[in-house]
């Protein structure tokens, strides 16, 4: 029996791993939900589960949340910022290097120096060349 519909609030991390499993399942597929939605929803203890529906999701389906997406790199800490710093650089060079470069600029006037250095490094790990 497939569910129509599920609450986002099922990938929280604090469900059993059968309710998670479920749930990542579900919002893996982008028929069930807009991938720009997945990118840090509510709290913190959606994010590890988000970001592996991204992921799954794929690229292109993802390409409206790699900006947000990057903003996972503001603290590599974060649930979810290892595998989302991971994927991104498997992306194509040409196709991350707007949402990089915004993300650059959001960083800036956030004054965020963490994320300006986390994002420098990710484009330096990947060989993308960005003006500083």
């Amino acid at each position: 029996m497939e569910r129509i519909h599920m609450d986002i609030k099922s990938l929280s991390g604090k469900n059993p791993p059968e309710v998670q499993a479920e749930a990542i399942k579900y919002f893996s597929d982008p028929a069930h939900i807009d991938p720009k939605a997945l990118a840090q929803p509510g709290g913190k203890e959606y994010w590890y589960n988000a970001a592996r529906c991204l992921i799954a999701i794929g690229y292109p389906a993802n390409r409206n949340a790699l900006l947000g997406m990057f903003a996972w790199l503001q603290d590599l800490t974060w649930p979810g910022a290892t595998p989302t710093f991971d994927y991104l650089g498997t992306l194509p060079r040409t196709d991350i290097a707007e949402p990089l470069t915004d993300a650059l600029r959001a960083a800036e006037r956030e004054k965020d120096e963490e994320w300006r250095i986390n994002l420098k490094y990710f484009a330096e790990k990947n060989g993308i060349e960005i003006a500083d």
